[in-house]
């Protein structure tokens, strides 16, 4: 079902945005086929949501698209988009709706986060012009497969940023994206489980797209010359890509990641447990021992030496 308020919305976004001239509100009357007055209302929420529309004798103009996250601009899942300027961490909102039970396909976004977190219970800076959302999804899947979204979600991500940047983006085991050593994205999974199936599964994500990323440690989109979109453009190009009815495979992310073959570190412990050679089937660490024999790591058992990328 189209939402027509949003769709009404998007139209006068675009049309102005489109526009080097002042369009009238008789035109965008007859093109929106509505009286002036609702025209008139219409451009009043965009102008309180943050949009500079001005008016004049001539009509209507608007200058330079802000890079907004509202609902109206994703056309074809402006029901599933639930804005925030300001909360805690979206994961705690999505919870809120997962616990409703009538959540499926949720997208919650923030333009700042207080609180947000990342994995073992560490705070994502969540400054001003990243990109933060989570996802509620209802995958049905046996806790077994329990890290299927989140790298699945990480692989459409890196496929994506690189599309996007020009950039050899790949996915670091287990929740990361990153650039040479520089991390740009992280993702978070969180499920409610029953017996052995996982109920709903809430998926945050954390892209440094236009904000401040932390020095030497991390890097923005914005700071790579071949990178022109904004926040919008990437979560719209990894909705299209998390969504297909192709999904990511352990084999698409090793050759992604490439052949770094870091250490693996025993968790707790920090002790090595041997080289990292890639993942398997179900995205856990395979490991080659010294003795040559290979083990599969949850990220519970395992996380890996960080050190300089040879990429």
């Amino acid at each position: 079902m189209v939402n027509t308020v949003a769709a009404t919305r998007r139209r006068i976004i675009e049309r102005l945005a489109g526009s080097e001239r002042p369009i009238s509100g008789n035109s965008l009357s007859a093109e929106l086929g509505m009286s002036r007055v609702a025209v008139w209302k219409h451009i009043n929420v965009l102008r309180e949501a943050g949009y500079p529309v001005e008016s004049g004798r001539s009509g209507y103009r608007m200058g330079d698209r802000p890079d907004f996250l509202y609902p109206w601009e994703f056309p074809g899942r402006e029901d599933r988009v639930v804005h925030y300027d300001r909360t805690d961490s979206t994961m705690n909102r999505a919870l809120e709706l997962a616990m409703r039970g009538n959540a499926n396909g949720a997208i919650v976004v923030a333009e700042t986060q207080t609180a947000g977190r990342g994995r073992g219970g560490r705070t994502w800076r969540s400054n001003k012009g990243g990109l933060f959302f989570t996802m509620v999804l209802k995958p049905g899947l046996p806790v077994r497969e329990a890290r299927a979204p989140a790298a699945r979600a990480l692989l459409a991500l890196c496929v994506c940023l690189r599309e996007l940047a020009g950039e050899p983006f790949r996915p670091v085991w287990p929740n990361d994206v990153w650039l040479g050593s520089r991390k740009v994205a992280g993702i978070l999974g969180e499920y409610l489980v029953s017996g052995e199936t996982i109920l709903t599964y809430d998926l945050g994500v954390g892209v440094n797209v236009a904000n401040r990323a932390p020095e030497g440690l991390g890097v923005s989109l914005s700071e790579l010359p071949a990178f022109s979109g904004g926040r919008r453009a990437v979560l719209q190009a990894f909705l299209d890509r998390f969504e297909s009815p192709e999904p990511g495979t352990a084999a698409e992310w090793n050759a992604l990641a490439g052949d770094e073959r870091r250490h693996a570190l025993s968790v707790p412990g920090g002790n090595r447990l041997g080289r990292a050679v890639g993942v398997d089937e179900r995205f856990r660490l395979l490991v080659e021992r010294p003795d040559g024999s290979l083990m599969a790591c949850e990220p519970g058992d395992a996380s890996l030496e960080h050190r300089e990328s040879r990429t």
